[in-house]
C-alpha cells in the first residue's frame, strides 16, 4: 500500500479523488467549480484545462461561475429572480438582469424593479396579479 499526493487515490496512487481531475503530468489538481460542483471531467476542454459538470441548477458555465438562466449575482451567489409573479415570460429564459436582479420586461400592468407596483394608470394588487386601470383611464 502507498501513501498517495493529495487528490489521488487507488492502490497505485493514479486515480483522482472525487473534486480533483487530472490536470497535464502534474497529477491530480482540485476542481475549480468554486463549491457549486463535487464533479469536474476528468478529462481537458480545448483550453487544457478540466471542466467543470453537474453544477448546481443556479450555476452554469465551464467552472460553474456564471448564474442560470433565471437567476441573477448578488455578491457571487446566484439568487432566483423576483418578479413578483409579473416578469414577461416571452424573454425567457433571463427574465432579470444577470448582476442586478431588476426586471427586464413587467406583464400584467405592473412596473417597478421587482414588478411589484401597479403601473402609472391602474390601481390594485400588482402582487396579485390584479391591477386594473383607474377611474381616470376609463374615461
Amino acid at each position: 500500500m502507498c501513501i498517495c499526493k493529495i487528490g489521488m487515490h487507488g492502490d497505485k496512487c493514479d486515480a483522482c479523488c472525487p473534486g480533483f481531475s487530472h490536470f497535464n503530468s502534474t497529477g491530480c489538481q482540485p476542481c475549480q467549480c468554486n463549491n457549486h460542483s463535487s464533479y469536474c471531467h476528468p478529462q481537458s476542454d480545448s483550453s487544457g484545462q478540466p471542466f467543470c459538470v453537474q453544477c448546481k441548477p443556479e450555476y452554469q458555465g465551464p467552472n460553474c461561475e456564471q448564474c442560470s438562466d433565471g437567476f441573477y449575482n448578488a455578491d457571487s451567489i446566484c439568487l432566483p429572480c423576483n418578479c413578483s409573479g409579473n416578469g414577461d415570460p416571452h424573454i425567457s429564459p433571463q427574465i432579470c438582469h444577470p448582476d442586478t436582479g431588476h426586471c427586464l420586461s413587467c406583464i400584467n400592468n405592473t412596473t417597478g424593479l421587482h414588478c411589484e407596483r401597479c403601473a402609472e394608470g391602474f390601481t390594485g394588487d400588482a402582487l396579485a396579479r390584479n391591477c386594473t386601470p383607474t377611474g381616470e383611464s376609463l374615461q
